[in-house]
């Protein structure tokens, strides 16, 4: 079968996410494909079958299938824009979250989601010993948001990957902090999943569904621009709308190759 590692939100290998992408013609039993996923110990990895002129979607992590997913379905309409379909301008994904449509406009790709509204949330000694600093704010969405007081604050940012295993709230934990004055991007924010088996994901578009509407209401403005500040590193411009987000990025293919399975 074939196989494909996307890096997205980025316009160069080895940058942005990485998500590995398989375009099948009909599914493999979940197992299987939970597998796949383990084999290919990246923090993504989208399973899509054609399904009249839509596609069907489905996102597996190492440790379990997801509800939703940014950067592997940008990777995956990437995929079909470069070489199932070239004369595409768009394609929708039928998923778990809902139909997901990522638009071409040249070499970036834009894709809505549903956005994510958080609420606050009490700070517990759980989290302090997770995150192993105090955050100015504590919210609640589907995971947990902690905003700290400046981008240095998440730069150094140094969990306890173990200790966030334990929280009971949600999946993952999200970091963010307005950018610094004079910088080209408004916002910075980390992720992480070690209850799914990464610890730290390089890009994630389920944190920008609750950044974007976060921020914009904040700062006063609908479009923002997001860097993520992962190793990696990676660039996202989020646009809020209301009950949606989207979120545009470029990508780079660096792997195409074949897998056996039996």
């Amino acid at each position: 079968m074939k196989y494909y590692v996307v890096d997205s939100f980025t316009d160069h290998v080895f940058g942005g996410g990485p998500a590995a992408v398989m375009i099948l013609p009909r599914w493999l039993p979940d197992e299987t494909m939970q597998n796949i996923a383990m084999e290919n110990n990246l923090a993504d990895t989208a399973f899509a079958v054609k399904a009249g002129d839509d596609y069907d979607l489905r996102w597996f992590m190492p440790e379990a299938e997801i509800n939703l997913n940014g950067h592997a379905t940008l990777a995956a309409a990437y995929i079909i824009f470069r070489f199932y379909e070239p004369e595409r301008g768009s394609v929708r994904f039928r998923t778990k979250s809902g139909d997901l449509i990522v638009t071409r406009d040249g070499d970036w790709l834009e894709l809505e989601l549903p956005a994510v509204r958080v609420a606050p949330y009490p700070f517990s000694d759980a989290m302090r010993r997770a995150l192993g600093v105090v955050p100015k704010e504590t919210y609640f969405g589907q995971n947990l948001l902690f905003v700290l007081e400046d981008e240095a604050a998440v730069a150094v940012l140094r969990p306890d990957f173990e200790q966030m295993k334990a929280l009971p709230e949600g999946q993952g934990c999200f970091v963010t902090a307005r950018a610094p004055e004079g910088a080209d991007y408004d916002i910075v924010g980390r992720t992480f999943w070690p209850k799914m088996g990464v610890n730290e994901d390089p890009v994630c578009g389920n944190m920008h569904c609750n950044l974007a509407p976060f921020w914009a209401e904040r700062l006063g403005r609908d479009t923002l621009v997001s860097h993520q500040l992962s190793k990696r590193g990676a660039v996202v411009k989020c646009t809020a709308c209301g009950d949606r987000v989207k979120l545009k990025g470029q990508a780079a293919l660096f792997a195409a190759a074949d897998i056996f399975v039996e």
